[in-house]
């Protein structure tokens, strides 16, 4: 009976052997331990198992894109452009920050300036010389005289103005002189002072306010003529007169900082008035002009 029994146990141990054998054949020896290194200490060996498995760990998928995407509103750069209603009135908007392309302004028209030198107002220091039967009471040249002129450009070259004058005739001598029916010979002293009120137009040959302007002008108008004659200490004799005179003119203008120097001649004619002879006489001016 107790042989039976180690026979069973024998039977039952080589069967669980054969069976568990193949299964330790097929395992992978275990890996030899890491040395130590040599700076740190020793420490205690791993046990000895099998590697960890490795797992693979797919990259992750692309998010899709919606259809329409959210927009965010960005602050606008400093300078950029105007708001629609505000753009700037071109064929091709500036990009934003950039400044507008301003084209020149086009150049004034030859005749347009801030100076007109066509209009203006001129005051003149003016001298005298009487001619024909005018030297006979007159006598010599007159170096008392004023002339005002002022001018309006109408048109072109052409100004309308009015002139304003006073001249003063002074002559002595020892002569015989008739007036009306009295004849009166001694020393005589004469005076003649004439207002020339006249309506004026001028026409210039240039405009240019760089160069010299030179000028033609007629004057019509009315003519004052107030003489005095002193016969000796006790006879005097007076007369005052109005005359239709004319004035012809040439002169020049001559551009300057802030006016013009004038230069003209004027030639005065009254004709006769009643028992008055006509008188003549031409005009020296010189003087200045501001630009109206």
């Amino acid at each position: 009976m107790a042989r039976l029994s180690e026979l069973c146990t024998l039977a039952a141990t080589t069967l669980l052997v054969s069976w568990v054998h193949p299964a330790l054949a097929q395992q992978p020896a275990p890996a030899p331990a890491p040395a130590p290194a040599a700076a740190a200490p020793a420490a205690a060996a791993e046990p000895a198992g099998p590697p960890p498995p490795t797992t693979e760990v797919a990259p992750p998928a692309p998010e899709a894109t919606p259809a329409n995407p959210p927009t965010t509103t960005q602050p606008a750069p400093a300078g950029a452009a105007p708001p629609v209603g505000w753009a700037v009135a071109t064929d091709t908007q500036p990009a934003p920050g950039a400044q507008p392309i301003m084209e020149p302004p086009p150049p004034p028209p030859p005749h347009s300036s801030e100076r007109d030198p066509l209009s203006l107002i001129a005051v003149y220091y003016s001298t005298a010389a009487p001619v024909g039967d005018s030297r006979d009471f007159n006598g010599g040249f007159s170096w008392a005289g004023l002339t005002l002129d002022g001018r309006q450009r109408v048109t072109g070259r052409l100004a309308l103005g009015v002139s304003l004058a006073w001249q003063r005739f002074a002559y002595k001598s020892l002569a015989t002189t008739t007036i009306g029916d009295i004849t009166v010979t001694g020393v005589q002293a004469r005076q003649q002072a004439t207002f020339p009120m006249l309506a004026t137009v001028h026409y210039s040959f240039s405009d240019d306010v760089s160069g010299p302007l030179p000028f033609v002008g007629l004057g019509v108008g009315a003519m004052l003529r107030d003489r005095l004659l002193d016969v000796g200490p006790a006879a005097r004799f007076t007369d005052t007169s109005w005359h239709f005179g004319l004035a012809p003119e040439v002169g020049v203008a001559i551009p300057g900082y802030a006016g013009s120097l004038m230069v003209a001649c004027k030639f005065h004619y009254a004709f006769e008035a009643d028992d008055v002879p006509d008188l003549m006489y031409f005009n020296f001016n010189l003087g200045g002009a501001f630009d109206d």
